[in-house]
C-alpha cells in the first residue's frame, strides 16, 4: 500500500511517456534493494521507496525515488547516504531523487546531479537540508 507521498511520487514518475514500469520497493525482504547510510560509526540499509524503470537511449534505466519527511531524525544521515550511492553508483542507475514535502508542494533532490549531490554530501544538519529543498 502506497502512502499519499508515494503515491504523488509514482504519479509524476509515471507522467513521464518513457515510463514503463514501477516496483513498491517494500523493507527488508530478501530481494529488497538496499542502500546503506551511516549513523556515527554503524551502516545502516535504507530501502528507497520506489524504483521506476523507463526507456532511455534504446534501452532501460531505473531510477530511484525516496519520498522522505525531513522532520525524521534519520533524514539527513539517509539523505547523505543516497547521495554517497550515487556518487558511487549513479552511473548505473537514471534519476535518483529524495523527495519531501513542504507544505502542499512536493520538493525533489536531484542526487544524479553532480553538484547537488556534492551538496548533500556535505549537509550537517536538517536545516541546511532544508536549504538544499527550498533551492530545488
Amino acid at each position: 500500500m502506497l502512502n499519499s507521498w508515494e503515491r504523488a511520487a509514482l504519479k509524476d514518475a509515471l507522467d513521464d511517456p518513457d515510463a514503463v514500469a514501477w516496483l513498491r520497493n517494500d523493507p527488508r525482504k530478501p530481494w529488497s534493494f538496499t542502500v546503506p547510510y551511516q549513523v556515527g560509526s554503524e551502516y545502516k540499509p535504507m530501502y528507497p521507496d520506489l524504483l521506476v524503470f523507463r526507456r532511455q537511449g534504446g534501452g532501460l534505466v531505473c531510477d530511484i525515488l525516496e519520498p522522505h519527511s525531513p522532520d525524521f531524525a534519520d533524514t539527513v544521515a539517509k539523505a547523505k547516504g543516497l547521495a554517497a550511492f550515487a556518487r558511487d553508483h549513479g552511473d548505473e542507475f537514471g534519476r535518483i531523487r529524495l523527495i519531501a514535502k513542504f507544505g502542499s508542494t512536493y520538493k525533489a533532490i536531484a542526487l544524479d546531479d553532480i553538484e547537488t549531490r556534492d551538496k548533500v554530501l556535505g549537509v550537517a544538519t536538517k536545516e541546511h537540508l532544508d536549504q538544499l529543498f527550498a533551492a530545488a
